[in-house]
């Protein structure tokens, strides 16, 4: 996680995360500068939402995500309304998609 203002959004601060490659151009902005939780809240009610945006500052949608100490693959809606879910703690990449580019992100998730 980064503080500050992001690539290609020079005016805003914001912690943020960079999908990679880095030329994907696909940026995560944070709601929270803590861990994910499996559900996408904090235990004391927080939300732990992320928005992925393009370059463009199109909506980067969620297609894939792979538990990568436990083999599990899943597909689709791994962001519900910006919340992360995940269905066990570990940690899982995630791709992303919008248009043409395409970026991975790892991330570790905590039980609730």
């Amino acid at each position: 996680m980064r503080m500050g203002p992001p690539p290609q959004r020079s005016g805003m601060t914001s912690i943020w995360l960079q999908a990679q490659p880095f030329s994907s151009g696909i940026i995560g902005y944070l709601a929270s500068d803590r861990l994910t939780h499996t559900n996408g809240w904090m235990p004391d009610g927080s939300t732990g939402k992320i928005i992925w945006l393009d370059a463009t500052g199109q909506p980067a949608l969620d297609d894939t995500m792979w538990d990568i100490a436990g083999g599990q693959r899943g597909t689709g809606q791994t962001f519900n309304n910006g919340r992360p879910v995940f269905p066990r703690p570990g940690c899982w990449q995630v791709t992303l998609r919008s248009g043409a580019a395409v970026g991975h992100v790892t991330m570790l998730v905590l039980g609730d």
